[in-house]
């Protein structure tokens, strides 16, 4: 009698997952001797949270068990405990979310809490304790929410503290020995803001090869040095004004300098965080300066393109691609330069790379290919 009066309390005080979890573990043993001990030491233990709970988000009625991994204005990204890989589910769809362990949810220019994330509420994230306690914020304002014990990280600190700014530094190096000394090096770099509705990229990098024959002198068999600058500024969420201006040196093309500048509309496909895909054309200007002196300027029109897609286990596709007809010959003057690489992580700030680069140039120097096609194996450190 004095077991059920007790449990009549208990029911009254937990949840109806808690009471069916309390049901299954303990009622069916309350007539047992050592009940009494051992129900207030499991009972203080599901209280307190001393058994551990997965993260859980309720989506369409059905609780997903599983680990939050991320959240972003766009939505939660969570790993379920069903299968691999992680889905971004949209705060439209999530009807309840919980994390058992604090999150630091950075926010708006620099504002950032540290609590457990409880729920949503009319577009607000909740984090805290209580629901009545917790601080709301608003989801469009949300950049990350990451666990505590990462955001303690040296890397971490500074991405909090350049929250806009994302960078990349790759290397790359091959030394074959045969009866020819093959070396070729390859360093790069990108840096990018990204804050509506403006976005800044800034990319480099500088090949170098260079063969040595046994009892010979060495020679060069790359040298070359790009850099890109891009500005876009958006007019709405699909629309989108862009400024470029690409430049490149290659001695073994016998390029002096090209200088490719564009400038014009451009328009999102699509522009979510894991693919984006967006098109743009407008007014070109390309200069040309080969060593001897022979130079080559020609006004065009821009066609472009520019994306990434996220593939399975975080790898990622990114592409980039124009093509510049001149106005004065737009069948026998014109230039074509794409670029794609495949990223695959190995941790959240190693990846190796594999990079195409393809230049195709219909009035090139007298001594060089129309055509230069290349690849590149690198490793990249991510910020």
């Amino acid at each position: 009698m004095k077991n059920d009066l007790q449990c009549e309390k208990i029911r009254s005080m937990m949840g109806s997952d808690l009471h069916a979890l309390f049901n299954r573990r303990i009622l069916s043993f309350r007539r047992r001797p050592f009940l009494p001990a051992a129900k207030w030491v499991v009972l203080p233990l599901l209280l307190a949270g001393g058994i551990a709970l997965a993260d859980e988000v309720k989506v369409k009625g059905i609780k997903l068990p599983g680990t939050v991994v991320d959240v972003t204005s766009e939505g939660v990204v969570f790993q379920t405990d069903y299968g691999k890989g992680q889905i971004t589910i949209g705060f439209a769809d999530i009807q309840a979310l919980s994390t058992e362990k604090p999150r630091v949810v950075l926010y708006g220019e620099s504002e950032e809490t540290v609590g457990r994330l409880i729920g949503l509420h009319d577009g607000k994230l909740l984090v805290g304790e209580q629901v009545l306690t917790a601080k709301r914020i608003d989801v469009t304002k949300i950049l990350r929410a990451i666990p505590q014990e990462q955001a303690n990280f040296l890397s971490e600190q500074l991405r909090n503290h350049f929250r806009f700014w994302s960078a990349e530094l790759d290397l790359g190096l091959v030394v074959e020995e045969t009866t020819i000394r093959e070396t070729d090096v390859r360093i790069g770099g990108r840096v990018e803001r990204r804050r509506r509705p403006t976005r800044l990229l800034v990319e480099g990098r500088y090949h170098l090869g260079r063969d040595q024959p046994r009892d010979a002198p060495t020679f060069k068999t790359e040298n070359e040095v790009r850099g890109f600058l891009k500005g876009e500024y958006d007019a709405t969420t699909r629309f989108f004004g862009f400024s470029s201006h690409e430049l490149e040196h290659d001695e073994i093309d016998q390029l002096s300098l090209r200088w490719l500048s564009q400038a014009g509309p451009g328009y999102r496909l699509v522009d979510k965080a894991a693919t984006s895909i967006q098109l743009e054309t407008g007014l070109a200007y390309n200069h040309e300066r080969f060593f001897g002196g022979q130079t080559n300027d020609s006004p065009g029109v821009a066609f472009g393109t520019e994306g990434k897609i996220e593939l399975l286990w975080d790898t990622v596709l990114s592409f980039r691609g124009n093509y510049v007809p001149a106005i004065h010959d737009w069948v026998d003057d014109f230039l074509i330069i794409g670029e794609a690489t495949l990223a695959v992580p190995i941790n959240h700030y190693l990846a190796f790379k594999w990079s195409v680069f393809d230049t195709y140039d219909a009035t090139p120097d007298v001594a060089s290919e129309r055509n230069e096609l290349k690849t590149i194996l690198s490793l990249a450190w991510r910020f």
